[in-house]
């Protein structure tokens, strides 16, 4: 098996097992949700803060995502930015619809 069959197998059980159901652009995917976060400042240092993502196969991210709609856990996003990672895996970058 080439390391190209065994990352897509891998990618595919995690994502299975540890992923939840999604819809983007109508269609249902398996990804990892990661909710936004931030970080206020403190004693001046600048804050940090994190847009929804998802992650999810390649192979399920439709041609020219980026304004297309996502639902996770009962709220409307639209696709920001897509950033594959090459090795089978892309991040959607999402903001509130």
């Amino acid at each position: 098996m080439s390391f190209a069959a065994l990352q897509s197998r891998v990618n595919a059980t995690a994502l299975s097992r540890l992923g939840e159901d999604v819809l983007l652009d109508g269609v249902t995917v398996r990804a990892d949700f990661a909710e936004p976060y931030a970080q206020g400042y403190m004693d001046g240092v600048s804050a940090e803060a994190r847009a929804p993502q998802i992650t999810l196969e390649s192979a399920n991210v439709p041609a020219a995502v980026s304004g297309k709609a996502v639902v996770a856990r009962s709220t409307n996003y639209t696709v920001a930015n897509h950033k594959p990672d090459g090795f089978g895996l892309s991040t959607l970058i999402l903001e509130l619809a």
